[in-house]
């Protein structure tokens, strides 16, 4: 069957012509994942920074290394005898090294944990307070959540303050969830069981496509959009739907690519690599109407251990907001939730929350 690979842009694009999109979800059934919570409750007076999303990855990071690493004298995961059952590795550094990352050629390969930060800004925590962060585990990858628990329980013990090992912000782990179709439901909790209750496993393409276009779709940035295109940072007055669809898009394929439970022949064509000029396409469609745009950028700052010194994570926060969007672009955009978009996604940023009003 003849799939068009692109529309015509001086028109509207009717639902006729964009239908081969419904199968979009269809080709994802194998990606699976679990969505996690974690409640962590500080045992002392804690000052973190305004954006915590890469002191809490990095520290994690550093705990799950000191806990599983066999070799520290190395330099490189990748020459590590014990790389096959590491953790840490598989989790943190895309270190794994099977024959489909080595087609890819990649030096920074896309990570099976997504982390979803605390969005207050504030940086003073009185003892007592709680607060909450989320972890996306992709599927091939959630039988190391005992050990995703065991560090962050260890990291609540030694702080996780501005100085490494200085005792500062400790913490104690309340409460672990899993997001089920029913809400959450708690896996774990205080005292620490390390060997959670099942979680439920969630497949992207099981998420229904709607046949009704959008009457509006607004999305919000939670955390800073870093969107590059050309070499450079995508501002604010530049910001497109067409930016979006195609980073969502790039981002499925890199997740696909590397997270499937399909054969490595399918997975490495990507998921749909005959329907991506043509959802390219309907994301320019002349029917489509921007209402509102209020971003606006945010420059922060996060320290690297590996540089020895800070690196911007400058990008957008706001909203901006379309009407008449076609069926397929909203189901990207609402998958986009889950998995973020932009880079330093690693470090949480590129979280957003999408507003679906269908048209009646």
């Amino acid at each position: 069957m003849l799939i068009h690979s692109s529309f015509p842009s001086s028109r509207p694009v009717t639902p006729r012509e964009w239908w081969p999109l419904w199968e979009i979800p269809q080709r994802l059934q194998s990606m699976l994942y679990i969505h996690l919570r974690f409640q962590i409750q500080f045992t002392e007076d804690a000052r973190l920074p305004e954006y915590k999303g890469a002191l809490l990855r990095g520290a994690l990071m550093w705990d799950l290394r000191q806990q599983e690493c066999k070799r520290p004298s190395l330099e490189s995961c990748k020459e590590c005898s014990f790389l096959s059952s590491c953790s840490y590795a598989e989790l943190f550094e895309a270190a794994k090294g099977d024959h489909l990352q080595s087609y890819l050629q990649r030096t920074n390969c896309t990570l099976p944990c997504i982390l979803k930060p605390p969005l207050e800004s504030k940086e003073y925590y009185p003892k007592g307070q709680t607060i909450t962060f989320e972890q996306i585990v992709m599927g091939p990858y959630h039988h190391y959540l005992p050990k995703l628990i065991q560090a962050i329980v260890e990291l609540g013990r030694r702080g996780f303050g501005a100085d490494k090992g200085s005792g500062e912000s400790r913490f104690t782990l309340l409460d672990v969830q899993t997001h089920t179709p029913f809400g959450w439901r708690t896996i774990s909790a205080a005292p620490h069981r390390l060997y959670p209750e099942p979680c439920h496993i969630w497949s992207v393409g099981q998420w229904p496509m709607s046949v009704i276009p959008a009457a509006k779709l607004q999305l919000d940035f939670l955390t800073p959009l870093r969107l590059r295109v050309g070499g450079r940072y995508v501002k604010s007055s530049e910001l497109t739907l067409l930016h979006l669809i195609r980073s969502i898009s790039n981002r499925l394929k890199d997740l696909y690519q590397n997270f499937s439970n399909e054969p490595f022949h399918k997975r490495k064509r990507g998921p749909f690599p005959d329907l991506y000029s043509g959802l390219l396409s309907l994301a320019e469609d002349p029917s489509i109407a921007l209402v509102s745009r209020d971003l606006h950028p945010k420059k922060l700052r996060r320290y690297s251990n590996r540089q020895k010194k800070t690196t911007p994570l400058n990008g957008l926060l706001g909203s901006i907001q379309w009407e008449q969007v076609p069926a397929p672009l909203v189901w990207l955009l609402q998958v986009g939730q889950l998995f973020h978009i932009g880079k330093s996604s690693i470090h949480g940023c590129g979280l957003y929350h999408a507003n679906v009003s269908l048209m009646g």
